[in-house]
């Protein structure tokens, strides 16, 4: 029969912004968008071996992250636990037919309401934004945190000039700032410029 499980090492957590604590062990980069945590190997005899985890956060109860034999350190993507908006006080236990272990240490997390910014242009030159994450051309809409400040600029194409903005930017400058406080559309009007005529010399 298993025995009742032993507490877990620390749950380290490292989300944007990059959150740091005393017991991390174990260094992540904040953009994975990760748990990571230890859990010891059990004695030899096969003793208080884990067959899963379980995570809490606030009210959120996620069970049956998988536990793999022989590993130390585990991982899983914080959208697998919680995906709402809002902050969570997140920690681990190792779970068997015995019981659960006691919690690890908690950690605080923020997931922000994320929105949508699309871009559209007529005629020909590109957009680009700051943050990073639009470059229209290629890439026309990205999501950003709920009131990012985002800067467009607008570069019209050889031969092309910039018109202005129209929908959730406005006027004629080749810079606008959205607040993205919900879904937004922008689009980025450029207009040809007529080629010069061609002076003619008569003999």
């Amino acid at each position: 029969m298993k025995k009742w499980l032993g507490g877990l090492a620390g749950v380290v957590m490292l989300v944007l912004p990059t959150l740091t604590y005393a017991q991390t062990v174990i260094t992540v980069d904040p953009m994975l968008n990760k748990f990571q945590w230890q859990q010891p190997l059990p004695p030899a005899d096969g003793s208080a071996t884990p067959d899963s985890f379980r995570f809490q956060c606030g009210t959120v109860s996620k069970g049956g992250i998988p536990y793999v034999t022989g590993q130390t350190t585990f991982e899983t993507l914080i959208n697998n636990i919680v995906t709402g908006p809002g902050s969570y006080d997140c920690n681990v236990r190792a779970v068997n037919e015995a019981g659960e272990s006691g919690p690890s240490n908690t950690v605080s997390i923020l997931i922000q309401q994320m929105y949508q910014l699309l871009v559209q242009k007529i005629g020909q030159g590109t957009v680009t934004s700051s943050p990073s994450g639009i470059t229209c051309g290629a890439t026309c809409n990205a999501s950003f945190a709920e009131n990012s400040q985002v800067v467009l600029t607008a570069a019209p194409a050889a031969g092309w000039k910039f018109k202005g903005w129209t929908g959730d930017c406005t006027g004629t400058a080749t810079t606008c700032t959205v607040t993205v406080n919900a879904a937004k559309s922008v689009t980025a009007r450029f207009l040809g410029v007529p080629a010069s005529p061609t002076n003619l010399t008569t003999k």
